[in-house]
């Protein structure tokens, strides 16, 4: 696998949460440890789209998000 992102949760349960969302949309996950994963297989600003519906759908407050190519970014649930 490929990562294409790098996902990082405030605690455990929102990566489980995570896992199990992205999981069911087919993306290969590796988890890193307790607060990161990586999600490979699809196209980055896909797996970004899935990330904000699992945010909207699982009551995830916010996630930190890096690109392969390094850049880094804050996703927040929208109010």
């Amino acid at each position: 696998m490929r990562p294409e992102v790098t996902i990082e949760a405030r605690n455990h349960d929102e990566v489980n949460c995570l896992v199990r969302a992205l999981s069911k949309d087919g993306y290969a996950l590796r988890v890193l440890d307790r607060f990161r994963v990586e999600v490979g297989n699809g196209n980055p600003a896909v797996i970004l789209s899935a990330v904000l519906a699992c945010l909207l759908n699982e009551g995830i407050e916010s996630v930190s998000i890096v690109l392969k190519t390094g850049r880094k970014l804050a996703m927040s649930r929208p109010a």
